[in-house]
C-alpha cells in the first residue's frame, strides 16, 4: 500500500506536504504510515487518499485476517 502510494505521489510529481494539504491528512500519520511504524491508516485517511489519486478505496486498506 504505502509503494502504490509513492508511485502514485511521484505520478504526479507532488510531496508528501502537497498530499497532506489536498487532503487533510497530518503530516506526521503520513509520515509514521510510509515508515512502518503504523501498520494501517484509519478508514477515513484511506479514503481521503483513495479519492484523492481517484483509487479504489482497497488500495489502502489491507485485507483482513482470516479468523481460524
Amino acid at each position: 500500500m504505502q509503494e502504490l502510494y509513492k508511485k502514485l505521489r511521484n505520478e504526479k510529481n507532488l510531496t508528501d506536504k502537497a498530499v497532506c494539504e489536498a487532503t487533510g491528512i497530518k503530516p506526521s500519520t503520513l509520515c509514521d504510515w510510509l515508515n512502518g511504524r503504523t501498520a494501517s491508516i484509519s478508514g477515513d485517511k484511506a479514503v481521503a487518499l483513495a479519492r484523492f489519486f481517484n483509487v479504489e478505496l482497497d488500495s489502502f486498506i489491507p485485507p483482513m485476517k482470516k479468523e481460524a
